[in-house]
């Protein structure tokens, strides 16, 4: 069975400080059947970019795990993702390990609403 609509929902949006160049960890959900874990929100030169997963290689270079090869389908997810990370930006709280995420109340709140987007 071949689908030609694409359901993409953001299920998880780990915030980082502001003053970080990676503004989020983010994972998306793809038709109920595939979970992109690992996408970064990053504060390039021009602005917001949504980034693939990546991994080290042996020779210390990194390469994306997951590649959009749809120019269209890069530009959806990029929305989506972008959409939630502006929908639930919160005020930071800090956490132990020096990151900040959402306040424990907030926080599953914001999973059932992303799943909702």
């Amino acid at each position: 069975m071949i689908q030609n609509t694409v359901d993409i929902k953001v299920v998880r949006v780990q915030f980082y400080p502001k003053d970080s160049v990676i503004k989020a960890f983010v994972d998306v959900n793809v038709n109920d059947v595939f979970l992109i874990k690992g996408m970064r929100i990053v504060e390039g030169p021009k602005g917001l970019f949504v980034a693939m997963p990546q991994e080290r290689g042996k020779n210390n270079r990194w390469y994306n795990t997951v590649d959009c090869l749809s120019g269209d389908m890069k530009i959806t997810i990029r929305d989506c993702v972008l959409s939630a990370y502006h929908k639930f930006q919160p005020e930071f709280c800090p956490v132990k390990d020096g990151t900040k995420s959402l306040p424990d109340r907030q926080a599953g709140a914001q999973r059932a609403a992303a799943q909702n987007l």
